[in-house]
């Protein structure tokens, strides 16, 4: 099993409070595990400026969801994880 694995279960079995972000690897395998472990798929997706895409997976229901970041060469790096993911639509608020 890859390095990166067992950091990136801890920190995405950890509360939201306490994860900190580190957890990094091939986007491939990080993105199987996220269906695997967590039912989260990637609902959202846009460029950085600062390079990489800023990729948003969660669950159907939005009960988890993970941020990552895609870079060039097919690596990723877990930015932020948390729950209660939602979808607002423009002009309705928060």
């Amino acid at each position: 099993m890859l390095k990166w694995l067992p950091a990136a279960a801890l920190l995405l079995l950890a509360s939201p409070t306490l994860a900190q972000p580190a957890a990094r690897g091939p986007t491939r395998e990080v993105e199987t595990e996220l269906a695997r472990q967590f039912q989260e798929r990637k609902i959202a997706a846009g460029a950085m400026r600062t390079g990489g895409v800023l990729v948003i997976y969660a669950t159907k229901d939005g009960s988890t969801w993970t941020a990552l970041r895609e870079m060039p060469g097919g690596l990723s790096c877990v930015l932020a994880v948390g729950e209660g993911w939602r979808v607002v639509l423009a002009g309705r608020g928060a």
